[in-house]
């Protein structure tokens, strides 16, 4: 007893000389405990993306913050998680390796080979360096409104004069539609939304920018498709009803468009270039020709790349006359005698697409890569809506601005930026969860 009443006496002392010692945990900040300027970065990236140096052409200041700050990641250890860009890492690795292959067996010249394999590489190190900058939906709220806000700047300083007759469809008119989109993601009204998202669609057909105003109503379809999912539970999959109520209404709301831009046209309310292009497009007679008018080189790299599926031709021009006539008599039994015409004046083939301007240069790893990164697009689209979030029109319009410009525009700067952007926000979407997306 005794020792007992010692032992506690020496415990009781023992416990006023010292007092418990905390252990705290330190716990890595999360995305809204960050200091103001890294919140900041994403918007900074998307500031700069609008502005180059004219060295060997155009280098955009965003590549060669994202190439600096890349190397300074690799310096330590750790910082930087490959695992949550591996996906586009193996579609990137397999188009350079194509790239490599075709060119070895086409004998392209190794200056050449070099720029077209630095293309892929810079697409997969900038959405690295994106993944480790940009943490919740804000960000790329704040990274889309930089990209905006910095073409909007760019546009008077280093691309061309506003008055130029076509501003608005290679400057104003997509910085405009980013920020018109933003609005509507903002506002939970229905009407807003859908008020917003009919301004940019009439904006832009009222400036011959049709392909924006597609993708407007496209939008605007998956917004009616969302209300259906739930009256079709339990019919079919909530993926399935989406994409065919979407498409359907994106297709009327394609042919509507159409027959609208003719009547336009032909009603003298566009300018003469409109007149033109809707002359090389079959005169408005079919929507469908207008479609394969405006982008009739598939019908030329379509065939080129029928021919060497596997290997492609390498970096070099495509120089094939007897495609040239194939797809130029293709598109005489068509209709389309002006698109024709024009194309058999080059012996070039051409191409005017990410996808085929890759198959062709870089064989069948190069349409495999890209097959993943659209994949990628189309199962955020998938995502966002199926999910019921708030913020679905900003994700939803960029992955189908990706889809577009990687089926008929060429893989340019801007479209580089705005396709590692969009692949980044993809894989965060798919990694995060419905729960913790809904809580960003």
């Amino acid at each position: 007893m005794r020792a007992e009443r010692t032992a506690r006496g020496f415990k009781s002392s023992a416990s006023k000389l010292s007092p418990p010692v905390k252990v705290q945990i330190h716990k890595p900040p999360s995305g809204s405990r960050r200091a103001p300027l890294l919140r900041s970065l994403p918007m900074w990236y998307g500031l700069f993306s609008g502005f180059y140096i004219p060295v060997g052409g155009q280098l955009y200041l965003t590549e060669i913050a994202i190439c600096l700050q890349f190397m300074f990641l690799m310096t330590f250890p750790g910082s930087v998680r490959l695992d949550k860009s591996k996906i586009v890492g193996w579609a990137c690795l397999l188009w350079t390796l194509g790239l490599v292959m075709s060119g070895v067996w086409n004998e392209s010249p190794l200056g050449n080979l070099l720029k077209a394999c630095t293309v892929p590489l810079l697409l997969w190190i900038t959405v690295i360096v994106l993944s480790h900058i940009c943490r919740s939906s804000t960000d790329f709220v704040r990274l889309y409104f930089g990209i905006a806000l910095g073409y909007l700047v760019a546009i008077p300083l280093q691309r061309m004069p506003p008055t130029s007759d076509v501003a608005w469809k290679v400057a104003f008119g997509l910085p405009v539609t980013i920020l018109l989109v933003l609005i509507a993601s903002a506002t939970r009204s229905v009407i807003v939304k859908t008020i917003v998202l009919l301004a940019a669609a009439s904006a832009n057909l009222m400036q011959d920018f049709r392909s924006l105003a597609l993708l407007m109503g496209a939008v605007m379809a998956f917004g009616v498709a969302r209300f259906c999912l739930r009256p079709m539970a339990g019919v079919i999959s909530r993926a399935a009803c989406l994409w065919v109520v979407a498409v359907a209404l994106a297709g009327t709301f394609g042919y509507a468009l159409a027959k609208l831009y003719a009547t336009l046209v032909g009603g003298g309310y566009l300018d003469e270039q409109a007149e033109i292009r809707l002359e090389l497009q079959g005169g408005g007679s079919s929507p469908l020709l207008m479609l394969l008018g405006g982008r009739n080189e598939i019908f030329y790299s379509l065939r080129a790349a029928l021919e060497h599926p596997i290997l492609g031709y390498g970096t070099e021009p495509i120089y094939a006359p007897e495609i040239i006539e194939a797809g130029s008599t293709q598109l005489l039994n068509l209709g389309l005698d002006q698109a024709a015409l024009s194309r058999l004046a080059t012996s070039t083939v051409p191409a005017h697409s990410s996808i085929m301007s890759s198959w062709l240069e870089a064989g069948i790893l190069g349409l495999l890569a890209w097959v993943v990164l659209i994949a990628l697009g189309l199962r955020s689209i998938t995502l966002v809506n199926t999910w019921n979030l708030p913020i679905w029109v900003l994700p939803t319009f960029t992955g189908l601005l990706m889809i577009w410009t990687a089926t008929f525009s060429p893989f340019g700067a801007t479209t580089r930026f705005l396709t590692a952007a969009t692949l980044t926000w993809a894989l965060w979407i798919a990694s995060n969860g419905q729960s913790k997306a809904k809580g960003a």
